[in-house]
């Protein structure tokens, strides 16, 4: 029994169920970025939670980190999140502790994302960790290579 409890454990740790899918930017006159959207899936049995966006260490707070769920069949949450209030996207939006994602093969058309707007962050960003928790595990995800 002990065996089978690690053995799953070991698993999530090796097949991580959190997926980026792509990222998006918005950006200024002068081409500098606004915001990031970045797209993600659970690709797992059971939801994820999110617990917190860090940018170098610094955890990032609303409202330049913010969760995002689109219901609008054909776009990404990502592509959505860094136009909120344009093209009526049917857009959920909250906190990201707490944020609780769905397995993709539930969701039908649902999307997730999380928005991080660059006014927030630390003026040489290196590393975004987004945290979460698995069946109670705690993981982490890195997002710095899609910025990169």
């Amino acid at each position: 029994m002990l065996a089978a409890l690690a053995a799953g454990i070991v698993w999530v740790y090796t097949h991580p169920p959190l997926q980026s899918t792509g990222m998006h930017t918005r950006v200024d006159d002068q081409r500098m970025p606004l915001a990031y959207g970045f797209d993600l899936e659970n690709t797992g049995r059971w939801p994820i939670t999110l617990v917190a966006v860090k940018v170098d260490g610094q955890e990032i707070l609303p409202p330049f980190a913010i969760a995002v769920s689109n219901f609008t069949e054909g776009h990404l949450a990502g592509s959505a999140a860094i136009a909120l209030e344009t093209y009526g996207h049917k857009l959920t939006t909250g906190p990201v502790y707490g944020w609780k994602m769905q397995p993709e093969r539930y969701t039908g058309h649902a999307r997730y994302a999380v928005r991080l707007g660059t006014r927030g962050l630390p003026p040489a960003h290196e590393k975004i960790i987004l945290h979460h928790r698995y069946l109670g595990l705690p993981l982490r995800h890195d997002l710095t290579p899609w910025i990169w």
